[in-house]
């Protein structure tokens, strides 16, 4: 299977920190159970993270891959997310100076990442760029009771909307702990696999995991 670029654009940081403050608003607008489609101030998001969690530790937590849609990225240029960071300035402009054009999807990374983290990231982007492969895992998803990933996702702050789509990333590279334990995973694990490998080939060669994708690949300062 030949190697294919997809617009994918893997933005690195230098360390799990400034990864996680500069993405916050960005990730949480798209995925978190309370600001989904919501213009927040970086307080109010903190606010709500210390009450839920006992207190806010959220850059402490989340360090390791993050994941947008393009259209979450142009969404924080509305005023009603005014004023922006400065790191959120940068994350825009970095994108920007680009001039990507159409359906893109942001993943974003520190340095060195886990080899397991980026896949997961990568499968996110894929779902979103590919109709066809979105389709195909959405059908396979819905024929299986999902209700136990499902709450193991709902603990983790996701959002309904976006379950599937996670689903599918945790269950192609590498699933929570306490998914584990759901009804029918083996089956839809097995399943998922294949069908990623039916569109873009295998997963692990030789016992190693290669991606068989090409993106692109920025640095953010």
């Amino acid at each position: 299977m030949a190697t294919k670029r997809y617009p994918i654009y893997h933005v690195l940081f230098e360390n799990g920190y400034k990864l996680s403050s500069t993405i916050l608003r960005f990730q949480e607008t798209y995925e978190s159970p309370e600001f989904r489609g919501k213009a927040f101030s970086l307080e109010e998001f903190m606010d709500w993270y210390a009450e839920r969690h006992g207190n806010f530790t959220y850059y402490q937590d989340w360090q390791e891959g993050f994941n947008i849609p393009s259209e979450i990225l142009w969404r924080l240029l509305s005023k009603d997310f005014s004023p922006l960071s400065e790191k959120e300035k940068a994350l825009i402009k970095l994108l920007s100076d680009k001039k990507i054009k159409g359906r893109f999807y942001i993943i974003a990374t520190k340095e060195n990442p886990n080899i397991i983290t980026l896949l997961h990231e990568i499968v996110h982007g894929l779902f979103y760029i590919v109709p066809e492969y979105r389709e195909e895992v959405k059908r396979c998803i819905n024929r299986h009771d999902t209700r136990a990933l499902r709450k193991v996702l709902a603990y983790n702050d996701y959002h309904p909307a976006v379950m599937t789509d996670e689903i599918n990333a945790y269950l192609v590279t590498g699933p929570l702990r306490e998914m584990k334990r759901a009804k029918n995973f083996n089956i839809l694990t097995k399943r998922l696999r294949s069908i990623y490998k039916k569109h873009f080939g295998p997963l692990v060669k030789n016992g190693k995991y290669v991606p068989r994708i090409q993106f692109h690949q920025l640095k953010f300062k």
